[in-house]
């Protein structure tokens, strides 16, 4: 910024010696020597230097404001009530949709993320699913291989202990039509109740699931997750997840997903909409050995209360199409991929406005 700054001054005083100059030489007549008021260098250079220096600070109160106007979007991105579960669908009053569990034949619809659980100075990012399940855990540990039933105090959970093949601890709640599975680690369920995890008695509230104040609500399982929101990056570490995907008679997986992420971290919160579709294709273009082809049309739709921008890829190999959404106005990406037989205005057509 400071480079930038001096660039500005060294431009401004440019500008003013060239007008100085014109100034000089478009003078009708020249003056008589007993007519010209001498002007010392000193006073001209102090002029000069003044203008630069208040071009600088205008510089400064511009590019002030546009941060001001940042953290502001930012604030507003990060108030209200982002994602919430109930017993109609997936919604946000942020960004003014919502997308019902009837709408599709689901295999999979919830939240996805990460948390943070510190302890001996070292911090352990842990991931969870958050989704719609109608069975109870008997149901869940039944159809889930090497699953078996475990309690810590009035909780009662099923946990799948690591493997040759799986490094980590795996730890379902369920209850009330949502299941709350956790990646935990080298870590045992006791060690993060009351560090990350802890029992929440609130059972008053419509949402079976919601997010608030960083913190993961399940009203549903009597638990809540604090921790959520990625301080490094600055932003919420949930999205959403909804596949109706499923595996035929060949093991080829077949039908589509939708996933919403708050922010990218490999975009910069200045970059356009545009800006961010075009790199997201041009990811795609650049990996090795790739067969994927950009496809020439650019949607525009209007999704809850912003407006979108939608670039898409296909490959041939994978009978898949990917698509991206974008907007000006929020940080949240909208992916969209699904195989043949389906397409786009199908996946579109489910995130529904919330009204």
């Amino acid at each position: 910024m400071k480079t930038y700054l001096k660039k500005k001054v060294v431009v401004a005083l440019g500008m003013l010696l060239a007008a100085v100059s014109l100034s000089a030489c478009s003078s009708s007549a020249p003056k008589q020597a007993e007519d010209l008021e001498p002007m010392s260098e000193t006073s001209a250079s102090e002029e000069l230097i003044e203008a630069g220096e208040q071009s600088a600070e205008a510089e400064e109160v511009e590019e002030g404001l546009l941060d001001t106007e940042r953290e502001e979007n930012n604030e507003q991105e990060e108030s209200g009530r982002i994602w919430y579960m109930d017993s109609e669908g997936i919604k946000s009053d942020l960004l003014g949709i919502k997308i019902r569990r009837d709408s599709a034949e689901w295999e999979s619809l919830g939240l996805k993320g990460s948390f943070y659980v510190t302890s001996s100075n070292s911090t352990t990012e842990m991931s969870f699913t958050c989704i719609y399940y109608d069975g109870n855990i008997d149901n869940f540990i039944s159809e889930h291989d090497g699953m078996e039933k475990g309690s810590f105090g009035d909780i009662i959970y099923a946990v799948k202990e690591p493997s040759e093949f799986v490094t980590y601890r795996e730890v379902t709640f369920v209850d009330n039509g949502i299941a709350l599975s956790i990646n935990l680690h080298e870590y045992n369920i006791e060690d993060i109740f009351g560090n990350g995890l802890e029992i929440w008695d609130e059972f008053d509230k419509e949402e079976w699931v919601y997010i608030e104040d960083k913190t993961l609500y399940c009203p549903a399982l009597g638990i809540k997750v604090d921790e959520i929101y990625d301080e490094l990056f600055n932003q919420y570490a949930v999205n959403i997840s909804c596949s109706d995907g499923q595996y035929n008679d060949q093991y080829v997986w077949e039908g589509g997903s939708i996933y919403i992420q708050g922010h990218d971290i490999f975009f910069d919160n200045e970059e356009s909409a545009q800006d961010r579709i075009n790199q997201w294709t041009k990811d795609f273009e650049e990996k090795e050995n790739s067969d994927w082809s950009i496809i020439d049309e650019t949607i525009e739709k209007n999704i809850g209360k912003y407006s979108f921008g939608g670039k898409g890829v296909s490959s041939e190999r994978l009978s898949l199409q990917e698509w991206s959404f974008a907007s000006d106005d929020t940080m949240h990406l909208i992916n969209i991929s699904f195989t043949k037989g389906h397409n786009l205005e199908e996946y579109l057509s489910v995130i529904e406005e919330l009204k």
